[in-house]
Parts: structure tokens; sequence; C-alpha cells
């Protein structure tokens, strides 16, 4: 019996055994079956990376709309916080957009652009943790929306880190290491 569809209407895609379709024929990697994980971590770095320069890039123009408004009303570390914070996710959200192209070709190099991604990551969480507890610290009690403000940043945080460290868990499995050209 031949693995050809019997509905004329069905995909060669749908055949159960692609090493056996003449669609796949010469293909590499026809017939092997790879981890989806970098697939999947690559079109979620994509994502992220596209929507993260466009965040900063909206960031860094309304930071230089708003600069001397900002210099007036805030500590003067925090100009330079600011700054440095959004140059440094414009240069983050490329590397994600590299990692992911790279992911999703399966190419070694892309998992290891990822965790580098991931390790400054957990890098800056940590940081922007520590001073947003300084922060908390100077205007907890004061200012009822600042403190509502910083908690939702916190929680922000938090939420930031999943990619990060799934993608550390995942991408650095032993089959999927191997899985990757």
């Amino acid at each position: 019996m031949s693995d050809t569809p019997d509905n004329p209407f069905q995909s060669p895609a749908s055949v159960d055994h692609p090493d056996q379709n003449p669609a796949y024929a010469g293909l590499p990697g026809a017939g092997e079956k790879r981890p989806i994980s970098p697939m999947v971590f690559g079109v979620l770095s994509l994502v992220f990376g596209v929507l993260g320069v466009l965040g900063a890039i909206i960031g860094l123009v309304a930071f230089a709309v708003m600069e001397s408004q900002l210099q007036s009303e805030a500590m003067p570390f925090s100009i330079g916080y600011l700054r440095a914070t959004q140059v440094l996710g414009l240069g983050m959200s490329v590397l994600l957009i590299v990692a992911g192209s790279l992911l999703v070709l399966h190419k070694k190099r892309g998992r290891v652009l990822f965790n580098v991604y991931a390790c400054i990551s957990l890098v800056i969480q940590v940081l922007t943790v520590g001073y947003i507890l300084m922060l908390a610290s100077t205007s907890l009690g004061s200012d009822p929306a600042a403190t509502s403000g910083l908690i939702g940043q916190a929680i922000g945080n938090a939420v930031g880190l999943i990619l990060p460290v799934l993608g550390l868990m995942l991408l650095n499995r032993p089959a999927v290491k191997q899985s990757l050209s």
C-alpha cells in the first residue's frame, strides 16, 4: 500500500511518513523528527523582538520630547537610568530578533544568542527590581499612585522573566542541542 493520500484534495504534507513522501525527497532532514521547541521559541522571539523594537523607538521619541520636563521633576539618576534602559531595550530587542531568526532555521548559533539574551535579561531584571525597591523605599506610603505603579512594574518584571527562563530550560535540553545544526 502506498503512502499517497486517497483523497485527491488532501495535502501531501499530511501524509504520516514524510520521509516516504515524494514532496520531501532530497530535502535535508527529511524523515528526521526534530524537537519543536526551537521553532516555537524562534517565533516567540521574533514577535517579542519586533514589539520590543517598536516600544523602544516610541520610548526614545517620547523621552526626547519630554526630557526637559523629566529633568525638572525627576531625580538626577532617573534620567540616566531611563535613557540607558531605552537604548539597552532596543539592543536587546534586536538581539532577540536575530536569535529568533536563527532558531526558526534550527541553527545552533540561534540557541547561543538566545542564551546570551536570556542571561542579560535576567541580570537586567534583577537590577531593575533593585531599582524599584530603592524607589519604593523613598516613596512608599507618601503617594499611593506611585506605590501602585511600582507594584505594577514589579509584577511586569516577573512576567518578563517567563520567556528567558523557559528558553534557558527548554532550549538547553540535550535532544534540542543535538537537533540544531
